[in-house]
């Protein structure tokens, strides 16, 4: 699996990706959601995880975004603030919202890597 992962704070990216990579899943972080998007328009991915909050763009809009080329891709959102996760029930599907701190038992479940 791939997973395109999208957090501000780099130390968390970092550190998430770290934790999330291994023989089944291959983790791609970005810090900046400018970059993340123009990445996720020339490459390939199965599943997001993005931050809500953002400075460029929220995690929602970056969603939007991405989901015009890549339609069978799952999101998960996350943030301290759930709330600021504005969705439109008409248009934003995804997979879980989570609250940070995350728990990684329930990130494993969402992702599908506890099995």
């Amino acid at each position: 699996m791939k997973v395109l992962l999208v957090d501000d704070n780099a130390e968390l990216a970092d550190n998430l990706a770290e934790l999330l990579a291994s023989e089944r899943t291959e983790v791609f972080a970005h810090h900046d959601a400018t970059a993340a998007l123009a990445w996720g328009r020339t490459h390939d991915f199965d599943t997001a995880l993005l931050d809500v909050r953002m400075p460029e763009l929220s995690g929602v809009e970056l969603m939007r975004l991405l989901r015009v080329g890549h339609p069978a891709a799952r999101f998960v959102l996350m943030s301290a603030y759930t709330q600021d996760a504005e969705l439109d029930p008409t248009q934003d599907t995804v997979a879980a919202v989570l609250t940070k701190p995350l728990d990684l038992p329930s990130l494993a479940k969402v992702l599908g890597l506890d099995a």
